[in-house]
């Protein structure tokens, strides 16, 4: 009979135990959900540098990610909270890695994420306000991670170059896995059809004109004499084309 007592205590409280764990991972999914800027960095207990500008985290109920900086590829893929809801473990589908995250604080205004720079930082988030993401409906088509299939010069092909929100922007060159340009960019409201790319590496600008642009296609000229024409295609479109053709 005591055995059985027994039996029965520790179930309960298994029982117990596994439904905790599964609110906590329901109430931070349920917190986590939305993007996140960030605005202050730890290590070791003592504020530092940002090592990323202008950082964003996004997590989605589907249970996908995106990570965004200033003048950084942008990193994607899948998300899981463990531990009673208390470390992310995030898949990178760009970089094909694990992550894990621990989650230091969660409320809707803080998310604090322990290990994102290594092991005794923590970066310390707020929620991104809608106004700060505004963008003109041009702008949006722009932002987007864009492969280069077709081009006046063919060392360009293969090329990518990735427009962020938060306008700034990388070209990854073919052959390469980092980026090697960055800088920021705008479309001028009196010249919609005309993309500046500031360049921070030797601050040069550099003119592109729209000759196309929709949804999954974007089609860009330099304005110069005998200006190159490079066509581009969505980049997660390509990857899609590439994978039906072999």
């Amino acid at each position: 009979m005591k055995i059985k007592k027994i039996t029965s205590l520790l179930l309960s409280l298994l029982l117990c135990s596994v439904l905790a764990s599964a609110k906590g991972n329901q109430d931070n999914a349920k917190l986590l959900n939305g993007k996140w800027k960030l605005i202050k960095e730890t290590e070791g207990g003592k504020e530092i540098t940002p090592k990323h500008s202008r950082l964003v985290i996004e997590f989605n109920k589907k249970g996908e990610f995106t990570i965004t900086a200033a003048y950084e590829e942008t990193h994607n893929g899948t998300y899981k909270l463990e531990e009673n809801g208390t470390k992310i473990i995030l898949n990178d589908a760009i970089s094909k890695q694990e992550k894990t995250l621990t989650i230091e604080k969660i409320d809707k205004n803080h998310l604090n994420l322990g290990g994102f720079d290594g092991a005794n930082t923590i970066i310390e988030m707020t929620p991104a306000s809608k106004k700060e993401l505004e963008l003109t409906h041009r702008e949006h088509l722009v932002v987007n991670k864009w492969h280069c299939y077709e081009s006046d010069d063919s060392v360009n092909v293969e090329l990518v170059i990735e427009f962020h929100a938060d306008k700034t922007y990388v070209i990854i060159p073919a052959g390469f896995r980092i980026p090697t340009a960055y800088g920021d960019w705008h479309i001028e409201d009196k010249e919609p059809n005309k993309i500046l790319l500031d360049k921070k590496e030797d601050g040069e600008h550099l003119e592109l004109q729209i000759v196309e642009i929709e949804t999954h296609v974007l089609v860009l000229k330099s304005i110069e004499e005998n200006g190159i024409t490079n066509h581009f295609r969505d980049e997660q479109l390509w990857r899609e084309k590439q994978k039906e053709n072999k």
